[in-house]
């Protein structure tokens, strides 16, 4: 949906593509987004970091009340969850060293 709105995809074919994630920082979006947009307002805020008691109940919330989850054998839950978690787990990693900007931008 964003990409119809502004007009831009990243390509996930590192071939094809001049840009890799890694130099898709904070300065390549501002440089993208102000082509097209002044930045009125910004705010940044630092990823939430979680201890690993509160990952699993965050997971516990996610799935393993859901009808789906509940149906699956115990196994294929502890797989699940496994899997949840342990994604969780890697996100939270990543979080300590990421952040979110807010923009605020009003077309040129």
């Amino acid at each position: 949906m964003v990409e119809k709105h502004i007009g831009y995809r990243p390509d996930t074919d590192t071939d094809t593509d001049t840009d890799t994630d890694t130099d898709r920082d904070y300065d390549y979006w501002y440089r993208f987004f102000s082509a097209r947009f002044h930045l009125i307002s910004e705010e940044i805020f630092d990823l939430p970091i979680y201890t690993d008691d509160e990952i699993e109940s965050i997971t516990r919330i996610a799935i393993c009340s859901k009808e789906n989850f509940l149906m699956l054998s115990q196994e294929q839950q502890q797989i699940s969850f496994d899997r949840y978690y342990n994604t969780r787990v890697l996100l939270n990693e990543h979080a300590k060293y990421q952040s979110i900007a807010l923009w605020t931008m009003r077309a040129k």
